[in-house]
């Protein structure tokens, strides 16, 4: 990547993002295990830290914050102590939080992780994946409804907790298509023509295999992604590798491998919420696909070399793109 395409990260502070899915709580509690619980053969963990980090979509919306562009998220939160914890979190990071509702009788999701001598011990979640209420499916429809033309991009980050439901997301495509903004999705539905109509998904390997194979389609990385834009109408498709990278198709006939440029690889987890906040802010900016896949894997690459949940600065990703 040249130096004018590194300039691109200069313009992400001008860019507007929505992010709409499912907000998540992550805790982590760190310590240290010096024995065996006499009661039954299992670590005692000497707690020694905990601390709280944003998950799921608030994830996507921390990176793109912390990349410097604007952001706005819309999903759900419960009245409870995560909630509240997690809505704190959100306006110190000067995440805007107008699209949020609070259920009353919702639990925040919120997924806390055990780590001892650097290992995870053990995850506990506490969550109700059970479709949101009515009046908040129509406060967030509203609120994007009402604030759409300051956004560039509309990114889905769906979890699978109950934000997103298959007609909302289609009312929100419609809308979205409608004042011709683009949407971008990061799944979690097995049955991915739940996303049908996006302009760009951004399956992991897996997500886009085991749905394709319901359609006796178990081909090569570039047989299934060609399978899934026709299916699902996509403009175009983004499968993260792993390990390997990037698989980038711009339509039905044009695909593009990216190798990985992680060097360490510490933590995965919300590497595709990594992917996703790259991936929106370089599209707002105005560089084609190839070029914001390829500031996207860069992006990923830094923050799998990173333990738990993480983010990525903008000095960072020019550095990594700056080496190629």
């Amino acid at each position: 990547m040249n130096q004018k395409d590194i300039k691109i990260i200069d313009t992400f502070k001008h860019q507007s993002i929505a992010v709409i899915g499912d907000i998540i709580l992550d805790e982590y509690v760190w310590g240290d295990v010096e024995r065996i619980c006499p009661e039954a053969p299992v670590p005692v963990v000497k707690v020694q830290k905990r601390n709280h980090v944003l998950g799921g979509a608030a994830n996507v919306a921390h990176n793109i914050k912390t990349l410097e562009g604007h952001v706005s998220l819309l999903g759900v939160l419960g009245s409870d102590h995560a909630g509240m914890r997690t809505l704190e979190i959100l306006k110190n990071k000067q995440i805007e939080v107008k699209g949020i509702s609070v259920e009353k009788e919702r639990p925040t999701s919120q997924k806390t992780r055990i780590i001892a001598r650097k290992q995870q011990v053990v995850r506990f979640d506490e969550e109700d994946t059970n479709s949101i209420s009515g009046p908040s499916q129509k406060n967030i429809f509203e609120f994007l409804k009402e604030n759409l033309e300051k956004f560039q991009i509309i990114v889905v980050s769906d979890y699978g907790k109950g934000v997103v439901s298959r007609n909302f997301f289609q009312e929100l495509v419609s809308l979205c298509h409608s004042r011709g903004k683009r949407v971008l999705v990061d799944p979690k539905q097995e049955d991915l023509l739940f996303y049908k109509g996006a302009d760009i998904l951004t399956p992991n390997r897996s997500e886009a295999f085991r749905y394709a194979k319901r359609f006796n389609i178990e081909g090569s990385v570039q047989q299934v992604g060609q399978f899934l834009i026709e299916s699902l109408e996509l403009q175009s498709l983004v499968m993260t590798l792993g390990e390997e990278g990037m698989a980038i198709f711009f339509d039905k006939k044009r695909y593009q491998h990216i190798p990985t440029v992680a060097r360490e690889v510490f933590e995965v987890s919300g590497a595709g919420d990594t992917v996703m906040a790259g991936l929106a802010l370089a599209l707002a900016s105005g560089v084609e696909l190839a070029c914001a896949a390829n500031v996207a894997n860069h992006a990923a690459g830094i923050v799998v070399g990173k333990v738990g949940t993480a983010t990525v600065t903008p000095d960072e990703l020019k550095k990594s793109l700056q080496n190629g």
